[in-house]
């Protein structure tokens, strides 16, 4: 409740301004269309959102693939009568070919026109993550994950 009146409040403050959703975590945009629901339940429109905002890691357990669950969420934000623009705030990959998987994805948003704007996460690093997900070094130079990100986008 605190959130949908938080929402409404924004609204009403920046008119003008450009309002992208929450997201919600990896292949858990369910719960994202649940609150939309909610809401519409409770006010009779649905929360004004000019782009949906998402997070997807293909190594979370989820059933979907980058591009099925970019489909998703843009056909579900459609349904609602949203544009469908989709913002993918958070992109990573720990897994051994994050390399490839990254060239796969940014050619894949290519050819999706409603996915408008996307940022890699970098995950954490240390013992508790060993990870190597940086997109530059220590020394602030280019990994070659940051280097396909510059290159190929």
């Amino acid at each position: 409740a605190e959130v949908i009146a938080g929402w409404i409040l924004m609204e009403e403050r920046y008119p003008d301004k450009f309002l992208v959703s929450p997201a919600y975590s990896s292949g858990r945009g369910f719960l994202q269309w649940q609150m939309v629901d909610a809401f519409y339940s409770q006010y009779g429109r649905y929360p004004r959102f000019d782009a949906i905002a998402v997070h997807y890691y293909p190594m979370w357990p989820h059933g979907y693939t980058l591009e099925t669950y970019l489909e998703y969420m843009h056909d579900e934000a459609t349904d609602r009568g949203y544009s469908g623009e989709i913002w993918l705030t958070e992109f990573g990959s720990c897994l051994p070919d994050a390399e490839q998987w990254m060239e796969d994805s940014l050619a894949l948003f290519k050819t999706l026109p409603y996915v408008t704007r996307y940022a890699w996460f970098t995950a954490r690093t240390g013992e508790l993550w060993p990870c190597g997900s940086n997109l530059v070094d220590s020394s602030g130079n280019l990994t070659p994950l940051g280097e396909i990100y510059i290159n190929r986008r």
